[in-house]
């Protein structure tokens, strides 16, 4: 939950605080075997809170930030293919790309329109694909279509 939020023309902060808690008990009666009764009871309280303050001042710029999260998700995408074992590199018909160095603007480029990752380059590759399993017959493409 934010708390506070304050901000001046040199700086801004931010407050926020999270708790949790969890109570779980259990009580239990058993008959002696000389007819009396005894109790027993269990009880495990769980709590965890939490209380951040960010502080930033107006130097941030927004374009950092967003680069900022971009180079976060690139690096989490990399290591997951890393763990996987995958390679970060994707051959191409003129090369190879690293998609562990790629940039903003390149991958823009990569899933434009006209980019390898475009609708058009796309749907080409998955057509060679296609008529590769079809042996280059044209009349089977009805059965490749199922």
């Amino acid at each position: 939950m934010v708390s506070e939020i304050s901000s001046n023309q040199t700086k801004s902060m931010l407050q926020s605080s999270k708790s949790m808690s969890i109570d779980i008990s259990s009580t239990t009666a058993t008959i002696n075997a000389d007819g009396t009764q005894s109790f027993s009871a269990d009880r495990v309280s769980l709590r965890s809170s939490s209380f951040s303050t960010l502080t930033y001042d107006g130097s941030l710029q927004l374009q950092d930030a967003a680069n900022a999260g971009y180079e976060k998700l690139r690096s989490y995408v990399q290591d997951l293919l890393k763990e996987q074992g995958i390679s970060t590199k994707v051959a191409t018909g003129s090369g190879e790309i690293d998609l562990a160095t790629v940039t903003p603007g390149q991958a823009q480029d990569l899933i434009s329109e006209d980019g390898y990752f475009g609708v058009e380059q796309t749907s080409e590759r998955i057509f060679q694909f296609a008529m590769a399993i079809a042996g280059g017959d044209t009349s089977r493409i009805d059965a490749i279509k199922e």
